[in-house]
């Protein structure tokens, strides 16, 4: 079934507000989460696509950096060709994807993009960044307003429902691995337990080394994010 553009949009309204309001699209996503919900978007697509859009899908940023730079270019005077267009395009492009879902995250990749194209950085830059604070309002507002849309359109082109969820659900040798899991993490008392016949003795070896695996991916995952905001910093 068809939707008016616009109405979904006024009606996803609650989290583009809080996006121009933070202007950060991580701290937006539980907000975006749930107005994907009541927009009837099923959670095994919102679920993946509005994180994964909040780290990636950067429209509104993929949009400030050329124009930026252009910016930058015209006010010194410097006249750009059609090489140095098509390497702003590219890296404005990549840089989107990188930049990290902060406020004012863009200012750095701004710098290296227009040293790129050897655009110098003069006093018009202050500018840019006595005004950013204002103009990243609006881009995170795209930026979620993307994330919402994206998602309604992943969910037709599917056809995923909520009801397909059930074919997801932990079965009963997964629910042995978490029940496992348990008894080793509640101490050494109950691992020590001999196996009882349930077959859990057999699996805790396994186990652990699961969720040793998925233990380090998230510490993996903190640090990048922490190192991304720590060089943005700097």
């Amino acid at each position: 079934m068809r939707e008016n553009f616009y109405t979904f949009w006024f009606k996803c309204s609650r989290s583009w507000i809080t996006a121009w309001a933070t202007a950060s699209s991580a701290a937006t996503m539980p907000v975006t989460l749930q107005v994907a919900a009541e927009r009837k978007i099923p959670h095994m697509v919102a679920n993946f696509t509005i994180p994964l859009g909040t780290l990636v899908n950067m429209d509104g940023t993929a949009i400030y950096f050329p124009t930026v730079v252009v910016f930058l270019a015209a006010t010194q005077g410097m006249p750009l060709n059609a090489g140095d267009y098509a390497i702003i395009v590219l890296l404005a492009t990549l840089s989107s994807i990188a930049t990290t879902p902060i406020p004012s995250s863009s200012l750095v990749l701004t710098l290296i993009i227009a040293e790129s194209v050897s655009i110098p950085i003069t006093g018009m830059y202050a500018v840019v960044v006595a005004i950013d604070w204002f103009i990243d309002r609006f881009r995170t507002l795209v930026n979620v307003s993307g994330d919402l849309l994206a998602s309604k359109i992943m969910a037709k082109l599917t056809g995923i429902t909520d009801e397909d969820s059930a074919d997801f659900e932990p079965n009963e040798q997964v629910q042995r691995h978490v029940q496992c899991w348990r008894c080793t993490a509640a101490g050494p008392t109950h691992a020590a337990q001999p196996d009882q016949g349930d077959g859990l003795g057999v699996d805790r070896c396994r186990c652990l080394v699961v969720c040793s695996v998925v233990c380090c991916r998230r510490y993996l995952l903190i640090l990048f994010v922490r190192c991304n905001t720590a060089m943005v910093q700097i």
